[in-house]
């Protein structure tokens, strides 16, 4: 049991990996319509994230719940990305951000404090 749940526990840790550096290179993808400084701001943030895996554990803890869609999301969230950012970056309208933040923080509920940490 415990070698199983490890077995998911790295295996969790590479797939938010995977879409945290698929999001670094959207954001930092030349097409997009975000600023330069901005592009500079979101990836150190990522990358701070990374480094101190602390949104990882969070993640980890309700990942069982979570689509690589609202990880995305989630992680753009928690790097405190402007609405206006997210739009160009995944080409939706701004009423998708909310809803999709609606459904994953009604998915959360249940997880108590990592909501506040992510949302």
């Amino acid at each position: 049991m415990s070698d199983i749940y490890h077995s998911n526990l790295e295996l969790t840790e590479l797939s938010v990996s995977i879409i945290a550096k698929k999001l670094s290179l959207a954001i930092a993808h030349t097409e997009t319509k975000i600023s330069d400084e901005r592009k500079a701001e979101y990836l150190e943030r990522l990358a701070s994230y990374q480094r101190k895996n602390e949104l990882i554990k969070v993640i980890q803890q309700c990942y069982d719940v979570l689509t690589n869609t609202d990880i995305r999301y989630l992680l753009c969230f928690a790097i405190e990305m402007e609405y206006t950012d997210i739009v160009k970056l995944f080409h939706v309208e701004r009423s998708s951000i909310y809803t999709v933040r609606y459904r994953i923080r009604k998915k959360l509920k249940s997880y108590g404090g990592a909501v506040a940490l992510l949302l």
